[in-house]
């Protein structure tokens, strides 16, 4: 396990500027996207979410709102506050997750992840349950009213995977434990709760994708393509905040260590992997039609161009936010190339 004062002396190694992502696709952002940002603070502070100066602070700073609003810029508008509470409720549950990590207490991780998910399945909260795990019921049960039960049954999945990739996350922290670069890039596309988020386009859309055409290979892999761009210029753009917070767990960090690269090398290598990823994507988008004809319907070209605009959010967002950079980096971040 990499000390702290050495993760500390890498972060000062690494270049003044981060390396060029590509991202070609449009921006957009809702047109209610100021009341989208009011509303998700009024639930936030309705459940205690906010109850400190600094907490409230740092909300407003990050702008998850605005986020949701970048991402889903043709959802229902009657549907917008579901998805800009979910997902700021998933925020804030990786903040108190941080915390546990912090700590090394993989086991309270473990028991706030076990009572948390028996909550969003149905069992009525408690008094005395913490209030992310109210606030997270709350807006679950919103989710299940507006969807079908296929849908459901892949969101649920999604998220027992994505507790116990955070898990395995928190337990390597506490044992000391560097994974291989493969075996943290299988985890990431978990840890970064993407799939719960490309689920939420189908929710914002009411329309449902049929469950053949959401597990066919063509429309899973495109899935795929999209988290991992975002792990990707995700891990580069945290990398100095978490080198400064003593965390080892980036892919960035995992090719600078396995294959003896300079910091700044395996911050290119990984850039090179995001671009390649998203020109992957773009490829195979195009020729959809083609690849699979028989799924093809104006739902899933829906839902596709929404795979898209999900991953220019994320990167724009992503570069502004102080989510994921120190105060120093947020005024220069990583270079953008449309």
């Amino acid at each position: 396990m990499p000390t702290r004062t050495t993760l500390h002396h890498l972060a000062t190694l690494m270049p003044r500027d981060l390396p060029v992502l590509y991202c070609p696709f449009p921006a957009a952002i809702h047109p209610d996207a100021v009341a989208i940002q009011a509303s998700t603070q009024a639930w936030a502070d309705s459940f205690g979410l906010l109850d400190d100066l600094e907490t409230r602070l740092s909300f407003n700073q990050r702008g998850y709102g605005t986020l949701m609003a970048r991402a889903y810029p043709n959802a229902l508008t009657e549907r917008m506050p579901t998805i800009a509470d979910w997902s700021t409720s998933l925020f804030l549950l990786d903040d108190q997750l941080d915390r546990f990590g912090r700590e090394h207490d993989a086991g309270a991780m473990a028991t706030l992840l076990q009572r948390l998910m028996k909550v969003l399945k149905g069992s009525p909260a408690k008094r005395h349950d913490l209030p992310i795990v109210q606030a997270m019921g709350d807006v679950t049960s919103r989710l299940v009213q507006g969807s079908p039960e296929a849908w459901q049954h892949y969101f649920f999945d999604s998220l027992r995977k994505s507790f116990a990739a955070v898990q395995w996350e928190a337990n390597n922290r506490a044992q000391g434990y560097i994974p291989t670069q493969k075996t943290y890039a299988m985890q990431r596309l978990y840890t970064s709760g993407t799939y719960l988020c490309l689920a939420l386009i189908e929710f914002g859309n009411n329309d449902f994708l049929h469950p053949q055409v959401r597990l066919h290979p063509m429309v899973r892999r495109l899935c795929e393509y999209v988290n991992r761009v975002v792990f990707y210029s995700n891990d580069i753009i945290s990398l100095r905040k978490e080198l400064l917070a003593g965390d080892w767990q980036n892919l960035v960090y995992l090719v600078h260590t396995q294959h003896q690269l300079p910091i700044g090398e395996a911050l290119n290598y990984v850039a090179r992997l995001h671009n390649d990823t998203i020109n992957q994507f773009t490829r195979e988008r195009i020729m959809l039609d083609k690849l699979a004809p028989e799924i093809c319907s104006p739902s899933l070209y829906r839902f596709v161009d929404g795979l898209a605009t999900w991953m220019r959010a994320n990167h724009d967002w992503s570069t502004m936010t102080s989510r994921y950079q120190t105060s120093t980096e947020e005024s220069h971040g990583s270079q953008y190339c449309a």
